[in-house]
């Protein structure tokens, strides 16, 4: 078994929905170019879920500007994912949110 992550990247799928029309039409302008379709979007965990050259541990997405879209392959990692203090407190407090033990 093997635990990966993965980010879609920027979509149009729905995340300006919510807004008035012209919120809407302005956010989709500032940020249209950096947004990929939904297929695109998709790639990352089809990757992950379907390769057999994936690793325990890697992290996939887009790896265009600002990673929000282009050609699927390794995401940059916020360095405090290697904190292993920060990912045991994580770890603990989704067992507490959850009520469910996850024995590693």
């Amino acid at each position: 078994m093997k635990s990966l992550t993965v980010h879609p990247g920027g979509s149009d799928s729905g995340l300006f929905q919510d807004l008035d029309d012209a919120s809407s039409e302005a956010m989709k302008a500032r940020v249209e170019q950096l947004l990929h379709s939904n297929e695109d979007a998709a790639k990352p965990s089809l990757i992950a879920a379907l390769s057999d050259e994936v690793g325990g541990g890697d992290y996939f997405g887009p790896t265009g500007p600002e990673e929000k879209s282009g050609k699927v392959g390794v995401a940059i990692r916020n360095p405090i994912c290697d904190d292993h203090d920060v990912a045991k407190r994580l770890w603990l407090l989704s067992e507490e949110m959850t009520g469910q033990a996850f024995p590693v």
